[in-house]
C-alpha cells in the first residue's frame, strides 16, 4: 500500500532557460547508504529525467545550489529526509506505512521522495518516474 500526500510534477518544477539551453538543472541527493534495490529506483527516476530533458546530478547536501530543483530521496528517519524536514517546510509524517510505503512531498522547487524502506523508496522513485 502506497500513500502520496502532496506531489509537485516536473512541470512545476522551475526551468533554468538561459541562453539555448533547453534542459533544466535537477540535483538528486541521495542517502549515502543505499542498497541496489534504491540504485535500481533512483536510475529509473534519472532515465526518466534526462529524456524529459533535465540535466541530472548527484550532489549531498551541503553542495545543493539554491537556483536548482532538488529531488531529496530517502527512508523516513534517513539523514538526508531529517536534514529537511529540519530546514522548515516539509512535514514528514511518523507514521508507519509498511515496507512499500512511500511519500512524495514537495515545497516549492523541492520534492522528496520517502520511503519506509528499500521497497518503499524504489515504488516512490518509480511512480515520480512515471509522472514525467
Amino acid at each position: 500500500m502506497r500513500s502520496v500526500i502532496t506531489f509537485c510534477t516536473y512541470c512545476s518544477i522551475p526551468l533554468l532557460a538561459t541562453g539555448v539551453v533547453d534542459a533544466a538543472s535537477v540535483q538528486l541527493v541521495i542517502d549515502t547508504e543505499t542498497s541496489p534495490r534504491i540504485t535500481f529506483g533512483v536510475e529509473r527516476l534519472k532515465e526518466s529525467l534526462v529524456d524529459a530533458r533535465f540535466e541530472v546530478r548527484s550532489s549531498d547536501t551541503a553542495s545543493i545550489r539554491p537556483e536548482e530543483a532538488v529531488i531529496h530521496i530517502g527512508k523516513r528517519n534517513s539523514p538526508t529526509i531529517r536534514a529537511l524536514a529540519s530546514q522548515g517546510g516539509l512535514e514528514v509524517q511518523d507514521e508507519a506505512r509498511g515496507p512499500e510505503g512511500f511519500s512524495l512531498l514537495a515545497m516549492g522547487s523541492r520534492v522528496a521522495v520517502i520511503g519506509e524502506g528499500d521497497s518503499g523508496i524504489v515504488c516512490g522513485c518509480l511512480d515520480l518516474a512515471s509522472r514525467s
